[in-house]
Order: structure tokens, then C-alpha cells, then sequence
């Protein structure tokens, strides 16, 4: 047997081994291989799990976490939700709900939102200015629209600001073609992340106004 035979049947032994492990022991296989990595969510749990966040106290089924760290006593994850664009079902129920009844999952329907902690407003502005040093600016519908320049992924990434906000306290940040991410202020010193499909730029607005809306509902103080 040559060298290279071996070389390849030791590969597919090793596969075959870690895949075995993962179906056995799941989510603690992907920790230890990651060193304490991050661990996703399966639950479909509708009991509350309650976070704090800028000295608010959020209380929110387990289903909608996104990763089952956020359970662990002082996990730094916080409030990190995943739930369907439409009806704002927790996606891990959404997913068992729906799987296989055209084929699969459709994943641009998946919304995150994300809630942290960030007082500095001009920290903030500081770090996006030099994140996008000297941007080409456009004027689209809506949006002032920005392009990195001198970076090799400018044809990819680009930056909305909405029309009425002169500085960085409302950003969007899209991959062409794929998803975005919007980062504006909650309340006080609270504020948050919904990630979307490109695609829901248009009715964005609509959106946003839903998504602060549940975001109230979690309001447990």
C-alpha cells in the first residue's frame, strides 16, 4: 500500500470517528474541539430564561436563543435571538415546524437580534470613521449609501445610513447579495443588532418598527 493510500484512509478513519462523536455526545464534542467555543441553541422550550442588559431585565423563552451558552452562569453571549421574519416565531420551532414541507428550510427568512450594552456614543463614532476611512459616497432611495474604498471586498460590503441621521448612531451594514445588519440605539444605553436578508431593505422601516416592538414585549422590569 502506498503512502499516499495510507495517508487517505487515515484521513477518512479520522472523519469517520469525530462524526460518530458528534452524533453520541453533540454539543459537548463541538465545545471541547473548540476550546469552550460557542454552542448552538436546539431547544424548543417556551419557559423564560432572563437576561440583564444595560440594567434592563429582559425574560425570554429559551426557544429563541441562539446559542444555549447564553444559559451558562457568566456566559458573556447575553441576549443573542434568532426567530422567522414573518410571525417572529422563535426559528428553532419555525425550523421543526416547517423542515422538509418544500424541500427545506428557507434561510433568508431567518431573522437575529441581538441586545447589548454600550453607553459611548462617541466612541462609537470614532470607530466607524475609521472603519470606513474616506468611503465613496451615493445617494440611494431612502439611504446614504457608502463604499469602503481601498479594500479588496469594496464591491461587497457597504454601509446605509438612513436619510435624516448625520452621524453613525443608525448603520447598516450589508454583504451584497446576501444579508445585512442594522445597529441603531433601543433605549438609554441599550441597543441592538437585527440581522436580515438584503432582500428586506425594502420595508425595512416596517421592520424595525416590528422588531423594537417585540423587543418590548421581552421587557421583564
Amino acid at each position: 500500500m502506498s503512502k499516499r493510500s495510507k495517508i487517505i484512509i487515515f484521513v477518512l478513519v479520522f472523519l469517520a470517528s469525530f462524526a460518530c462523536l458528534i452524533f453520541v455526545y453533540g454539543d459537548r464534542v463541538i465545545v471541547s474541539f473548540y476550546g469552550g467555543g460557542l454552542v448552538f441553541n436546539g431547544s424548543t422550550a417556551m419557559d423564560l430564561h432572563k437576561a440583564s442588559v444595560g440594567g434592563g431585565r429582559y425574560c425570554i423563552p429559551k426557544a429563541y436563543y441562539r446559542f444555549s451558552n447564553s444559559f451558562y452562569s457568566g456566559s458573556s453571549i447575553g441576549v443573542n435571538l434568532s426567530l422567522d421574519v414573518d410571525g417572529f416565531m422563535p426559528w428553532n420551532i419555525y425550523r421543526e415546524k416547517y423542515i422538509g414541507s418544500d424541500g427545506g428550510i428557507k434561510l433568508d427568512k431567518e431573522i437575529g437580534v441581538v441586545l447589548y450594552s454600550d453607553a459611548s456614543s462617541s466612541g462609537r463614532e470614532e470607530f466607524w470613521r475609521l472603519r470606513i476611512p474616506n468611503p465613496r459616497v451615493e445617494k440611494v432611495e431612502g439611504y446614504t449609501k457608502l463604499w469602503p474604498t481601498g479594500v479588496s471586498q469594496s464591491e461587497l460590503e457597504y454601509f446605509l445610513i438612513p436619510d435624516g441621521v448625520d452621524d453613525y448612531s443608525v448603520l447598516i451594514r450589508c454583504w451584497k447579495g446576501r444579508r445585512c445588519e442594522l445597529d441603531s440605539l433601543y433605549k438609554n444605553s441599550v441597543r441592538y443588532k437585527l440581522n436580515f436578508d438584503e432582500r428586506y431593505l425594502v420595508g425595512l422601516e416596517e421592520l424595525n418598527s416590528r422588531v423594537i416592538s417585540f423587543i418590548d414585549s421581552l421587557r421583564c422590569d
